[in-house]
């Protein structure tokens, strides 16, 4: 837990640094671009969002990139177009999680992940690959948790399960699927 929280902060401050960096070129001028929440006043926007955080070997633990990245200071909420989110570790599996949007809250550290939204786990041998797609996931890096309340189709090894959600355990990788769960192996 410790770990992931350090991480977390890595994160957090490469993000920061990215942040204020992009902020300087673009306090002049906005692009255009139509905000994706309504009745916020709009304080920075970055193009082209990648940040990288580094573990204390110096590998790379995570990165998060975007297309766009918008930020609101009334509620410090931060909108991602095209966000993609990879998790780096090197006894498990490398994770990735893409979506058409994405928001995080700063001071509750949520991640939502919304339309579109694909879970990938890559290991060394491709044949235990797997992937998970439904249109929204929250994750909560605090507690190692993700969930879904929306249905979700999980792929991989031969076999195709749905179910009506899933919460997930994302240090042990152990999900529990939700209503109407039904599986087809081939």
């Amino acid at each position: 837990m410790k770990d992931r929280s350090a991480s977390w902060m890595t994160l957090g401050l490469a993000f920061l640094l990215a942040l204020s960096t992009f902020w300087l070129n673009y306090a002049i001028k906005l692009p255009n671009f139509h905000p994706v929440s309504h009745g916020h006043s709009v304080d920075f926007v970055v193009d082209g969002l990648h940040a990288t955080a580094y573990g204390p070997d110096g590998a790379p633990q995570s990165i998060l990139s975007a297309q766009n990245m918008i930020h609101y200071p009334d509620d410090d909420t931060v909108w991602l177009t095209s966000p993609n989110f990879m998790q780096l570790e090197k006894t498990k599996p490398t994770m990735i999680i893409t979506a058409d949007r994405g928001k995080l809250v700063h001071n509750t550290r949520q991640v939502y992940f919304m339309s579109h939204v694909l879970l990938k786990a890559k290991y060394k041998d491709p044949q235990k690959n797997w992937e998970a797609s439904t249109d929204f996931l929250h994750i909560d890096p605090n507690r190692s948790y993700a969930d879904t309340s929306k249905p979700v189709q999980i792929k991989g090894q031969g076999a195709v399960i749905t179910a009506g959600g899933m919460n997930i355990n994302t240090r042990t990788r152990i999900a529990h699927l939700l209503s109407h769960v039904q599986a087809t192996y081939h």
